[in-house]
Parts: structure tokens; sequence; C-alpha cells
């Protein structure tokens, strides 16, 4: 009898490192390549770029970034909720994803708007916060919840109150992040409604369904923790980067 095949698995932290090489990618495309785009943000010149206008090839280069890029925040938000079961302290995590939303505001709108401060939108980690506090609510009803109905109920509300938050702070992804998080956390026992549920919220954007068949590997483990602070810190970091190689090439 042949060898039974192993089943391939992936770590926390390796979805993590997919994560940002997704992301990078996505923010290359928006910072770098669409400002290259003549008329881009006008929708009746797509037909220029489909029928092989000049600059046709930075707009199928943006095509490829920007659908690679999708596949980053289900896994962000996946992580998050992974982080939020399994952390030591709930407001130390917390604390972390409100300071580096504070640091990453700068950066994040440079890159984005090219200024120092732009209200119309605002960073992923500031989204994340929101997304984190919404999973802290949903825990603490959960507990004084003693029957299925009432829980739903309240469960439901506080979903939707947290999904117009989001929409009202202009926070990145709008209301995708607290919808998707509270399946992922109240599906958090059932795996295949999670993924399901999940790629079903997200498919609005055609290819970030793909990211549940990484999350689908998920083996349960952290992997190795060195270099905690490095996703924090790299995020700021590259779009301040970005924006700066931004303006050097226009």
């Amino acid at each position: 009898m042949g060898e039974q095949q192993t089943k391939r698995t992936v770590t926390g932290r390796e979805l993590k490192w997919i994560a940002v090489l997704s992301m990078t990618l996505d923010h290359i495309g928006a910072v770098l390549v669409e400002p290259k785009i003549p008329g881009f943000s006008n929708p009746y010149a797509a037909e220029t770029f489909l029928t092989g206008g000049e600059t046709s090839y930075l707009y199928w280069l943006d095509v490829v970034l920007r659908y690679a890029g999708r596949l980053a925040f289900p896994i962000f938000c996946f992580l998050l909720a992974e982080g939020f079961l399994h952390t030591r302290s709930r407001k130390r995590y917390a604390l972390r994803l409100a300071c580096f939303a504070v640091v990453s505001e700068f950066p994040y709108d440079m890159a984005r708007a090219g200024t120092w401060f732009d209200p119309e939108s605002q960073n992923v980690f500031a989204a994340l916060f929101l997304c984190l506090a919404l999973m802290e609510a949903l825990a603490r009803w959960e507990a004084k919840s003693a029957q299925m109905p009432a829980f739903f109920g309240g469960a439901v509300l506080l979903t939707g109150a947290f999904c117009l938050a989001a929409e009202l702070a202009c926070c990145d992804y709008g209301f995708l992040g607290p919808l998707l998080v509270s399946v992922l956390y109240l599906f958090r026992n059932d795996k295949r409604n999670q993924l399901l549920f999940g790629a079903a919220i997200v498919s609005v954007e055609v290819t970030a369904p793909l990211a549940f068949l990484l999350i689908r590997l998920y083996d349960g483990t952290q992997g190795k923790k060195n270099g905690k602070y490095f996703f924090y810190i790299y995020y700021p970091l590259h779009l301040l980067i970005l924006s700066m190689v931004g303006k050097l090439v226009t």
C-alpha cells in the first residue's frame, strides 16, 4: 500500500505573509500605476483601455495588481478573529491596533490622496480596531444571553450598528469589515459555514473569495513568533515609501 499523501497546510504566520504580499501588490497598483493612466477615474474612458489605447498596458497591469490585492483583507479579518480568540490580553490587542491606526493615518492619506489628512477614508488598522470592538461586544452579549433567539437578535443589531459606524467613519472597506468579522466570529466553531458565508460576503470583489481557499488550509497554529511587530510597522512604512516613490515618478 502506498504512503498516505500529506495534506498541505499553512500556519497563521504564512497566511499573514500571503496577505502582506497581496496588500503590497494592491497598493502598488493604487499608488504607482493608476495615477499614470490618463482619465482612469472616468468610467467612460474604459473603452479606450479595452480597445488598446497607448496606456492600455498600464490599465491591465493595474487590473492584475488590484485583483491580486483582493486576497489581503479577508485574510487579515480571519487572522484578527483568530487573534481575538487566542490573545492573552484583548485590551493590549485593541491598544496596538488603535496606536497603529493613528500612526498609519498620515502615510495612508499621503499614499491615497497625496495630502496630510483626508477625512474621506481611514486606514485598515482603524477598520480592524472597529472589528475587534464588535467581537468584544458580541462576546459580552453572548455571555449574557441564555437563549439563542435573544443572542441572534442582539448579534444582528450589534453587527448592523458597527457596519453603520464603519460607513460613517469612512473606514477602509466600509461595512464589509464588521459584517465579515461578525460571520467569522459567530461561525468560529463551524468552519464549513464560516468559509461559505465569508466567501459570499466578499464576493462583491471578484477574486476576494479565493482567499478562503487559503484560509481553508489553516492548521490552527501561529507558526514562528519572531518579528511580532514587523507586520504592524510594515503597513505605514510601505505606504510612506510608495507615496514618496509616487511623487518622484510623477
